[in-house]
């Protein structure tokens, strides 16, 4: 039975946006209906060893970047509803826990954003993501890298231009100590795969022994068949 603060401040799902499935929301981050419409059974298409991410030793993808899922990570990222980056860490630790990958995992960390992208936005939206999924997890979060210039957004690019970059932009963190350490590197979307896998570059440079990415949705094929 839903208490008192159910009632008075209901959690609304982030996909369909009901108001009436605040238990089903708080479980898994999604009402029954939109977790089973949108987000993937573990092992159908969703956990790959990628080729397009050679950096990677495996990508997790949550849903596709379809519907109302596209629609809730555009309000998400661009319409400042933070609130759903909660509801996305359920989402990512639902996923996650039918697989190894937290057992497995020393370190979480994130693709970071700019400064002048973190001024105009006020957010990390992947962070916020990882923030809830490290509090259900007991997974340890650490900032692993840094971003020094933001560039255009990835769908706007070509190709080898994304490449080129995602190259420029990323750095590590300094006295970053992750010699042998398994390392869960989480992102909002997975467009090319070009900036996860030069971070996932950088941070195997840096002694990481394994490297998991995790996305919330991706529009790739791999992850649509």
């Amino acid at each position: 039975m839903p208490g008192i603060l159910d009632l008075l401040f209901p959690v609304a799902c982030p996909l369909c946006q009901r108001l009436d499935k605040g238990q089903e929301v708080k479980k898994q981050g999604a009402c029954n209906d939109c977790y089973k419409e949108y987000i993937y059974p573990i092992n159908q298409a969703n956990v790959l060893t990628p080729d397009f991410i050679p950096s990677v030793s495996q990508v997790v993808c949550c849903s596709g970047y379809t519907g109302k899922m596209r629609d809730a990570m555009q309000r998400f990222k661009f319409n400042g509803e933070t609130y759903i980056g909660k509801e996305f860490g359920k989402i990512a630790y639902s996923v996650l826990k039918k697989t190894n990958c937290l057992e497995n995992t020393d370190v979480v960390t994130t693709v970071p954003i700019s400064d002048s992208r973190f001024k105009e936005r006020g957010y990390n939206q992947s962070y916020l993501i990882a923030k809830e999924l490290c509090a259900l997890s007991g997974c340890r979060y650490e900032e692993l890298l840094i971003r020094n210039i933001q560039g255009e957004a990835q769908s706007h690019l070509l190709l080898k231009d994304r490449e080129k970059a995602a190259g420029e932009r990323f750095a590590p963190v300094a006295d970053i100590d992750i010699q042998g350490k398994s390392i869960l590197l989480i992102d909002d979307i997975l467009t090319s795969g070009s900036t996860l896998d030069q971070c996932g570059k950088i941070l195997k440079d840096a002694g990481a022994l394994y490297i998991t990415a995790l996305c919330i949705t991706s529009g790739r094929k791999e992850f649509l068949s």
